[in-house]
């Protein structure tokens, strides 16, 4: 059964966007909807500037795991015959006190890429905790952006 919408969020950066598109457009009906979107790590807070420049310290630290590949772009979509392909652009605020926050990020594929090579949690929520520059008991909020891309599929099913 093929289905009037297909969607994907936070997930096409793991697996080879080709084939991952190809089978989106495949599942969805003649006509149908792909809509794929995905938040980046919330790394800035409009009450302090000190969050977006402590960031790339936590990133230099723990690095992106490898099997992140090239996440979709309108020319992928394109490529895999969807149409009326539009990308957007959005975003959310979130208020978080300190230790959700340090919660948050320990839940991030860089710390899990941390993880297997035998780095141990509590040192990793150490670092957190020491080098944040988040005052404990405070809340900020924090902003998540993200993106995502909408396409339909040809209405005749020559693909």
């Amino acid at each position: 059964m093929r289905s009037n919408l297909v969607s994907a969020a936070g997930s096409l950066d793991f697996c080879e966007l080709g084939p991952a598109m190809a089978e989106l457009a495949r599942v969805a009906r003649p006509g149908g909807w792909v809509l794929v979107y995905d938040f980046a790590v919330g790394r800035s807070s409009p009450d302090d500037a000190s969050l977006a420049q402590w960031f790339p310290s936590f990133r230099a630290r723990y690095p992106p795991p490898k099997s992140h590949r090239a996440a979709p772009t309108v020319d992928s979509f394109e490529r895999a015959g969807l149409v009326g392909v539009e990308g957007w652009a959005f975003g959310v605020t979130v208020p978080l006190e300190r230790d959700a926050y340090t919660a948050y990020l320990l839940t991030e594929s860089n710390v899990g890429a941390a993880l297997d090579r035998s780095e141990h949690h509590a040192e990793i929520e150490r670092w957190l905790s020491e080098s944040l520059p988040w005052p404990p008991g405070a809340t900020w909020s924090v902003e998540f952006p993200a993106s995502g891309i909408t396409a339909t599929t040809p209405e005749s099913e020559s693909r």
